[in-house]
């Protein structure tokens, strides 16, 4: 198996994912969160990169059947139903619904893959299991979403722990970039959750309240649940538990 690491939006275009399978990581906060409503009865996640694409889909559904969600600088958009801490996507309120969503880092990732040959979601909540189903795939992408097109080091962490799971039984050809999160995986993996709420982004979120989201966003073993984007649609689904 190959596998390649792009470690943040920015230099990428839809042609670096043609054929491939690419999995997006935003553990703070986007795929952390479009998982968790997945995993508590969202309908589907439609994820657009605009606030203006948002309210114009909006148009499209009736308003007892949608939330409108999103963030910028890690708040809730003016106007909008839910923000992006995942404790927001109870039962309660995404049961049955569609999910329109905006955030800074995570959409704009996963619509920049809209040419993959197959697109998951992945954080640490799913990671084990992201790593399971990966194992029988030829070629993969570990796109982290990185903060405001920057490194971000809570995403390339759960990169290495994702490559590092399928290693464990598979044999893989990894890029660079990806051998060395695999060995930096080893070597903090009994600390990550340290080092990951004194790096620039989860400082940020500590900073504007979210602490608890980030010791939820890097749990491990919360979900088997793989997110997977459906490209007729343009939305985010549940991928079956029988198909892995």
């Amino acid at each position: 198996m190959k596998i390649t690491t792009i470690p943040f939006a920015n230099p990428c275009v839809s042609q670096d994912f043609e054929d491939k399978t690419v999995v997006v990581i935003d553990v703070l906060r986007a795929t952390s969160t479009m998982i968790t409503a997945l995993m508590h009865g969202a309908g589907e996640i439609i994820p657009v990169v605009e606030i203006e694409e948002a309210l114009q889909q909006k148009k499209n559904f009736p308003p007892s059947e949608l939330l409108l969600c999103g963030e910028r600088s890690a708040g809730i958009i003016p106007g909008f139903d839910l923000g992006n801490s995942p404790f927001d996507y109870t039962s309660e309120r995404v049961t049955g619904k569609t999910i329109i969503m905006s955030t800074t880092n995570g959409t704009k990732a996963i619509n920049m893959a809209n040419k993959a040959q197959e697109l998951v979601l992945a954080s640490f909540i799913n990671a084990l299991t992201v790593g399971k189903y990966l194992q029988q795939k030829k070629e993969i992408i570990l796109f982290c979403s990185g903060t405001h097109g920057q490194f971000s080091l809570d995403d390339v962490l759960c990169a290495g722990f994702i490559a590092s799971e399928i290693q464990k039984s598979t044999a893989v050809e990894a890029c660079d970039l990806t051998s060395l999160l695999m060995l930096n995986w080893q070597q903090v993996q009994h600390q990550y959750s340290t080092l990951i709420k004194n790096c620039v982004h989860g400082k940020l979120l500590i900073r504007k309240g979210f602490e608890q989201d980030i010791d939820y966003c890097l749990t491990t073993g919360v979900t088997d649940l793989i997110p997977q984007y459906d490209f007729q649609s343009k939305s985010i689904k549940q991928k079956s538990l029988a198909t892995y």
